[in-house]
């Protein structure tokens, strides 16, 4: 079973990498847009996830289609940076939560 969603990139590559060979390139490409929703460029299979639509756009797409890659890697980017950066406020949101869950106890 898979632990975390992005550990169906390899398989979602995989599955665009056939698509792509059997020259269904809309079908890969929407394939690699489906699976990039969960593809963080700054872990290790979203690395290697980014790396390979890059390639698969080398080796078959055209100008606008590689930055049509780039720009979904940007905004993909730009999504995790800032759901990383509400974290701590989530935390302390869950921190106050609690405590008041607290006190209400001790006051009943």
């Amino acid at each position: 079973a898979l632990q975390s969603p992005e550990e169906c990139l390899p398989i979602a590559s995989e599955f665009a990498n056939v698509e792509a060979a059997l020259g269904e390139l809309q079908r890969a490409r929407a394939v690699m847009k489906h699976a990039a929703q969960v593809a963080d460029p700054r872990t290790a299979h979203g690395e290697q996830f980014w790396n390979e639509w890059h390639q698969l756009e080398l080796e078959h797409g055209s100008e606008d289609t590689f930055r049509d890659m780039l720009r979904m890697k940007r905004a993909i980017s730009t999504h995790f940076s800032q759901a990383y950066m509400l974290m701590p406020g989530a935390a302390r949101a869950a921190a106050m939560l609690a405590r008041n869950a607290d006190l209400q106890r001790r006051i009943e």
